[in-house]
């Protein structure tokens, strides 16, 4: 390749005399244009391809967890949220399963508590009101319970 360069009045020019063909040197540089143009659409393929399997990754445990949250929010505590993920998510999930475990816990202390008496380990009145079996008795439970009454009123006190 040669250069010359002609000096026309003020204006300076640069001349490039090739030795091969300029329908050669274009044909490389189209070649060149369409493989970064295949190069560009491929990478952006990939990355709307890992963006999108990134995005499910995460989308899917949350909704997972979404559905967890709505079944202990009924006082389900018995489903564990299986997420076996490694990172945050799967983090999260863990944490959750924890948090469930120490509510459902509680919870049955507290119910421990109310219904149950801590001194005798015997239900109370607020667990008969629960079940019912302290309201309604029977006509025949009524009247056995009337005759201990009027049999205890007879006998004479101990001395």
């Amino acid at each position: 390749m040669t250069f010359a360069v002609l000096n026309k009045d003020t204006a300076a020019r640069a001349v490039a005399v090739l030795q091969r063909p300029l329908s050669e040197a274009r044909l490389a540089a189209y070649r060149l244009r369409y493989f970064m143009l295949a190069m560009t659409v491929g990478g952006l393929v990939v990355g709307l391809l890992g963006s999108f399997a990134i995005a499910r990754g995460i989308t899917v445990p949350l909704r997972t967890l979404n559905i967890a949250v709505g079944t202990i929010a009924e006082g389900n505590y018995r489903e564990i949220t299986q997420i076996n993920a490694r990172d945050e998510v799967g983090a999260l999930a863990r944490a959750f399963n924890q948090m469930r475990e120490k509510v459902a816990a509680r919870e049955a202390t507290i119910l421990d508590l109310a219904y149950r008496d801590h001194l005798t380990q015997l239900p109370n009145r607020a667990a008969q009101r629960a079940t019912g079996s302290g309201h309604r008795r029977s006509s025949a439970q009524r009247c056995r319970d009337q005759r201990a009454a009027a049999r205890s009123r007879r006998l004479p006190a101990h001395q």
